[in-house]
């Protein structure tokens, strides 16, 4: 994600300062480019302390300070060290749209946002980011539908050739000669759900702590690449726990069995991110993070309500917003502070019957989250071994 704080045009240049951070895309070279030369710019990796008060140590910098000509028109271009780029046009106007709706469906792409206010849009370009063989397209009025009243912006268009949903970036002119850019579609509408801000909520409380506490993740091995401990303030003490050894994980330990490896009631924080549909006794594990957690430790996680099979067959559950409070009660010792789910999706049955037509016109929701506190100990127990109840390994 990125954001203009400020762009001021001086006698001579134009001044453009702001931030971007994806904790999974560090940006390795800036480049403006006018659609005739590319020019190599200097000033990002700024330091960003209030970032990292948010994001964690990753975000520590972040910032940017552009200087352009006075007169330039073009796009800022941020290139990944994974290959990606991300694009800046440099008189955007802020993060002003939000998306609602993003998908490819039958060689259509079908996308709905909200405009933060009521200026009117007067076209749209569609580019594939990091895809300069593809042209982009552009759209006009009486080519996509906005209504300024509701705000409500919607784009039908035939998907192109070499189209990918990941790499498909939108910008969006505005009468008033603003530009908008919506890059990185899918992952920018998630972050606006419930479920992905109560985790955004979380590390930025976690990160503004200023007493060091001891964090401990469950599930810390980087099988997909992405690698928790960045997001964790350096000040604190991290510890990766995962059944199986690998990258990102400081101790080997079964999350059914935590109190044999974790002294009782040494830990502050834990967090697990798509783990708890993977755990065979739910509520065994609740009382696990009973023992470990101090009283008035905290524990998040994030998962799925609905979702689908992965890592069969040791994918075992999924949680609605009310199924946290079954978990995560008084009688566990926790008291559920927040629960959102997010995401929203629909379910499609391969063969439709009576039963089954109603499933595409009912939400349900890709994520679920919750935060919750430890108010007291448990005197419940939960003696059945996990492989009394499932036996094998765990995936690689």
């Amino acid at each position: 994600m990125y954001h203009i704080d400020s762009s001021e045009i001086t006698p001579e240049t134009r001044l453009i300062q702001g931030w971007f951070f994806d904790h999974a895309k560090r940006v390795k070279k800036c480049y403006f480019d006018d659609g005739r030369k590319r020019i190599r710019l200097e000033g990002h990796g700024l330091p960003s302390p209030d970032l990292e008060d948010t994001f964690g140590n990753l975000a520590n910098h972040c910032r940017f300070a552009f200087r352009l000509p006075k007169d330039a028109q073009g796009y800022i271009e941020l290139r990944h060290k994974i290959g990606r780029a991300t694009v800046i046009p440099v008189n955007a106007s802020g993060n002003r749209i939000q998306v609602k709706t993003h998908h490819f469906v039958n060689r259509r792409y079908f996308g709905r946002f909200e405009v933060a206010e009521s200026s009117r849009i007067k076209k749209v370009v569609i580019s594939m980011a990091g895809r300069r063989s593809l042209k982009a397209v552009t759209l006009r009025r009486g080519d996509f539908y906005f209504e300024p009243k509701t705000r409500i912006f919607l784009l039908h268009v035939n998907v192109k050739q070499g189209w990918q949903i990941d790499f498909l970036n939108l910008f969006f002119f505005f009468d008033d000669g603003t530009i908008e850019a919506v890059e990185n579609i899918g992952q920018r509408a998630r972050e606006t759900t419930g479920a992905y801000l109560l985790v955004m909520d979380f590390f930025h409380w976690l990160n503004n702590s200023s007493s060091p506490l001891t964090v401990v993740e469950i599930g810390s091995r980087a099988r997909s690449g992405n690698n928790s401990r960045g997001r964790v303030a350096a000040h604190h003490r991290f510890v990766g726990v995962d059944i199986k050894a690998g990258e990102n994980v400081d101790l080997i330990a079964d999350a059914h069995q935590l109190s044999d490896a974790i002294q009782a009631q040494s830990v502050d924080v834990v967090f697990g991110l798509s783990v708890f549909e993977h755990l065979a006794m739910p509520w065994k594990v609740a009382l696990e993070l009973n023992r470990i957690l101090k009283v008035g430790g905290r524990a998040m996680f994030m998962t799925h309500q609905a979702w689908p099979l992965h890592d069969a067959p040791f994918d075992f559950w999924r949680y609605s917003r009310e199924s946290w409070h079954a978990i995560f009660n008084r009688s566990t010792g926790f008291k559920v502070l927040r629960a959102e789910v997010g995401e929203d999706g629909r379910i499609l049955s391969e063969i439709q019957t009576a039963d089954t037509l109603f499933a595409s016109d009912s939400i349900c929701y890709l994520a679920s989250s919750v935060l919750v506190e430890k108010i007291s100990d448990t005197q419940l127990s939960w003696d059945v071994p996990v492989e009394e109840v499932y036996q094998g390994n765990y995936p690689k």
